[in-house]
């Protein structure tokens, strides 16, 4: 009896460190995974046009740009941006053309 005892009881710490081991795994996992959405988010906010607010007699300005698309030859694309200044719609549209080879 006290054998099988002593043989659970070891068997209940090895799946205690099994458990351990495991749960750092996938400490270190969860880790990786926001490393890479951090990364990701940072990516993703040097890229995104953000709304500006210009106070009344006031200039604001900055720049656009944009990746060109995937284009093969003779191929076109519109590239269409909306700026909403003070309510009113303005679009800008642009004809991105591949380069003949």
């Amino acid at each position: 009896m006290t054998q099988t005892l002593s043989g659970n009881h070891a068997e209940r710490q090895q799946d205690m460190v099994n458990n351990d081991v495991q749960n750092a795994k996938t400490g270190q996992s969860f880790g990786a995974i926001s490393a890479d959405l951090e990364r990701t988010l940072a990516e993703l906010n040097a890229h995104v046009l953000e709304p500006t607010r210009a106070a009344p007699q006031q200039l604001t300005g900055g720049d656009v740009i944009v990746d060109m698309p995937d284009l093969k030859d003779n191929d076109t694309q519109t590239i269409e941006i909306v700026i909403d200044f003070a309510g009113d719609e303005h679009h800008f549209s642009f004809t991105a053309t591949a380069k003949s080879q």
